[in-house]
């Protein structure tokens, strides 16, 4: 076997593996959303509800203090692989295009969605740091800022995908 053979042979093992990693991101992506935006973060179902007073929500807030701080590192963590996982999909999209540009949009599309899903966390996280030093209305703020955030995110996923 020629030294050009085994560099492309140890190449091709080592993007087979790379794009295994990322794709097995996005599954680590969903369980840890799972354990830290639906279990323990009260993300999903949503706690406040739109007739919530904001002390209502300092209330369910404090009650759950330790859960939702936790999970919100899940999340934080759940939502960087994003970015992991969405370059593995290009890098896929890559190798049968002539041109690259489908793969380059799925990369825009995938930072843009993983920026802004980072932003999620970041927000319900600012709403659990420190809930009995701020006002009530800032705690809805943060949460209702967190919600639209994600709203906001679904056209760019819709883009990568």
């Amino acid at each position: 076997m020629s030294e050009t053979t085994r560099n492309i042979l140890a190449q091709d093992s080592l993007s087979r593996k790379s794009l295994a990693f990322c794709g097995y991101t996005g599954y680590a992506a969903i369980i840890l959303f799972i354990i830290g935006g639906v279990w323990l973060g009260g993300m999903l179902p949503p706690i406040p509800n739109a007739n919530d007073a904001p002390a209502e929500l300092v209330a369910k807030v404090n009650d759950n203090l330790l859960n939702f701080r936790v999970g919100s590192i899940f999340m934080i963590a759940s939502f960087a692989l994003f970015g992991t996982f969405g370059a593995g999909i290009a890098a896929q999209t890559r190798r049968f295009e002539t041109s690259p540009v489908f793969s380059y949009v799925q990369i825009v599309f995938a930072a843009g969605g993983t920026t802004i899903a980072l932003l999620v966390a970041f927000a319900w996280s600012l709403m659990v740091f420190r809930p009995d030093t701020y006002e009530p209305s800032i705690l809805l703020m943060w949460a209702d800022f967190a919600y639209f955030l994600a709203l906001f995110s679904v056209p760019l996923f819709g883009g990568w995908c």
